[in-house]
């Protein structure tokens, strides 16, 4: 053990302070962490992104460097090798770090170079949550849910919701590359607090089918024609214990799928038409949100956003914003 840099004493130097308590651990620290991070990125020319302010930018006639921050993780990378390198010699100089190298693995999330682009997989991180339930001798199944069956509240209650609780849970971090259980994982949390038997019986059907498609991934490959498009849908009625509906949207930018969900409203709709046209809002939220980051990336569209949708009522009261009997109720701003 030895003094601190910059507080020995020179009086007695074989002395070491009393640690009262430690940094690591309290709830200030990642705070504190990246306000020094923060400062440090922004004294050199580096810019927070206003939508998201663990984004830094450093933008230059010549070149651009984007730094991407989780609490101690970076991820930086530029249009300049050299400079990237050069970036990493100078952060050294201050922090203590160490260099990985290419991006592979981060947060769960592996990430393959290739020719054509780069792909996005959870091959480990589900292999993991199968090995975790015992699950992977389980033989694989081709479809994540049954659709001659419907989830209720009703049913004889799951023995451990604990471990229900956690494997959904797991299953709801998988869906950040994994679109195609987005739907389903989202059925099942939706009874986190009271699981049933039959609950418990379609969790597991999503464990059997991730077992046969651990290597499906998310392939991303760069497009010439920056745009946005947009795709709209929702179930009315889809759940019949609270009347409410199930919204989806998928967003692309080019041929890369970006930006999906499937959520469930938080009010009860009176018509079809009602519901289509809050789905459409929350998309148009979605596609706003995601315009103005790639402004603050400096890769703004050159062609206006496309939002599909094949409710007709719904595509006429966003072209001919009437007042009538089905849609007074809904609060509506035009300019």
């Amino acid at each position: 053990m030895q003094q601190p840099r910059g507080f020995e004493d020179p009086s007695c130097p074989s002395h070491v302070c009393h640690l009262n308590k430690a940094i690591f651990g309290l709830k200030q620290a990642p705070r504190a962490w990246f306000n020094k991070l923060k400062n440090y990125l922004v004294t050199h020319g580096f810019k927070a992104c206003q939508l998201d302010t663990s984004l830094f930018l450093h933008y230059s006639s010549s070149s651009i460097i984007y730094v991407l921050v989780y609490v101690d993780d970076l991820i930086i990378t530029c249009t300049n090798a050299a400079l990237i390198q050069r970036f990493i010699t100078q952060l050294h100089t201050v922090f203590a770090l160490k260099d990985l190298g290419s991006l592979h693995y981060f947060l769960g999330l592996q990430i393959t170079m290739t020719t054509t682009g780069l792909t996005l997989s959870q091959e480990n991180y589900i292999h993991d949550i199968l090995c975790r339930n015992n699950m992977t001798s389980a033989s694989s199944i081709s479809t994540p849910a049954d659709t001659g069956s419907r989830l209720t509240s009703h049913g004889a209650p799951f023995e451990d919701p604990k471990i229900f609780r956690k494997i959904v849970g797991s299953l709801q971090y998988v869906t950040i590359t994994r679109p195609d259980i987005a739907y389903v994982v989202n059925r099942v949390f939706q009874f986190m607090h009271s699981p049933t038997v039959l609950h418990w019986r379609a969790t597991k059907r999503i464990l059997k089918y991730l077992k046969g498609t651990t290597s499906h991934c998310l392939h991303f490959k760069p497009t010439r024609a920056p745009s946005l498009l947009a795709y709209s849908d929702v179930g009315w009625l889809s759940d019949p214990e609270d009347s409410r509906s199930q919204y989806r949207y998928a967003i692309f930018h080019g041929s890369n799928l970006i930006s999906w969900t499937s959520r469930k409203q938080q009010v009860v709709a009176r018509s079809s038409t009602e519901v289509e046209y809050r789905s459409l809002a929350y998309t148009v939220a979605e596609l706003l949100w995601i315009q103005q980051l790639l402004k603050d990336l400096h890769d703004p569209l050159l062609d206006p956003l496309l939002l599909l949708c094949d409710n007709v009522g719904a595509i006429f009261m966003t072209k001919n914003p009437i007042i009538c009997t089905r849609s007074k109720h809904i609060a509506s701003f035009h300019s």
